[in-house]
């Protein structure tokens, strides 16, 4: 039988895996990021999304920690700012990362939130691991709603854009 303290044991085993497991990816430096994200969204546009100016990418650095975002950090309504997709559906995200000794960088944090009047879907990454693992999941996704979180793997940033774009976008 489980009991309630079992199942917050095994949210937060979750959590503590999934810390690992993004530790572990590796990325190139954050400027080199930056411009690889700005690539992919030049090629979305290409391929006939309306987008937005690129030029709204934000690339701010500190002595440790770089953030990468785009749009709003809370989506209110159709803004300037956001990436416009094909379907007329806004995508905002901030991306945080911590450059290591090797020139890499590692993610701290994000937030991918692509909406429409209709859709909520959201892919977050939370600086640190919540208190309630079953309620709030380090990495998660909201489907649907601000209010509901699904645990999600590790992913990597350009991962979340494909499947933003060539998987819940409609053609």
């Amino acid at each position: 039988m489980n009991s309630l303290q079992d199942v917050f044991r095994r949210a937060q085993g979750r959590d503590h895996h999934l810390s690992q497991l993004h530790s572990a990816i590796r990325l190139e430096p954050p400027k080199r990021v930056w411009q690889q994200i700005r690539a992919y969204l030049i090629a979305r546009q290409d391929d006939g999304h309306p987008g937005t100016d690129l030029h709204k990418i934000k690339l701010a650095e500190s002595t440790d920690e770089t953030l990468i975002n785009l749009g709003p950090t809370i989506d209110k309504g159709q803004i300037d700012g956001h990436f416009v997709m094909k379907s007329g559906a806004r995508l905002s995200f901030g991306l945080t990362l911590r450059s290591d000794s090797r020139h890499n960088s590692s993610i701290v944090a994000y937030r991918f939130d692509y909406r429409t009047e209709e859709t909520v879907l959201r892919f977050d990454l939370n600086e640190e691991i919540h208190q309630n693992s079953l309620r709030e999941p380090r990495g998660h996704l909201h489907p649907g709603s601000d209010d509901t979180r699904v645990p999600t793997p590790a992913l990597e940033p350009i991962e979340i854009l494909d499947i933003l774009f060539f998987a819940i976008e409609p053609e």
